[in-house]
């Protein structure tokens, strides 16, 4: 395991170097189900309630179904994800190094705002609510 590690409620989440992520039940470490990216997965995790979102270094993040780890959409983000991800009742966030900040609709995968930025964003991604 080469990535961050989530965890909410009853079951958890992490990828690995052969680019697959899996979701794992954390009170008997078991292995829920899994999912394959273009990539390492372990640009960022984040998990709530119902779903992981995970970022990867395949230029995409994830939202994936924390029950079995299967995938439930995909966002192009143009650039390596370098920044984390954050989420909130309704978004995800991350930053990347083609200089944009995604504002991403956790329900669908689809993008609600981008931020232009002059440079990369390398670093964490904090919201308040």
């Amino acid at each position: 395991v080469h990535s961050d590690v989530g965890a909410e409620g009853s079951s958890g989440f992490a990828g690995d170097d052969s680019d697959t992520g899996y979701a794992y039940d954390k009170s008997r470490g078991s292995k829920l189900g899994e999912f394959t990216a273009g990539s390492f997965v372990g640009a960022g995790i984040a998990v709530d309630d119902t779903a992981v979102d995970a970022a990867s270094l395949d230029r995409n993040v994830y939202g994936i179904d924390k029950s079995n780890g299967s995938q439930l959409w995909e966002f192009s983000v143009g650039g390596s994800p370098k920044s984390g991800i954050a989420v909130d009742d309704t978004a995800v966030y991350v930053g990347t190094d083609n200089n944009n900040v995604y504002g991403i609709d956790k329900s669908n995968g689809s993008q609600i705002w981008r931020f232009n930025t002059p440079n990369s964003v390398r670093s964490g991604i904090g919201i308040s609510q």
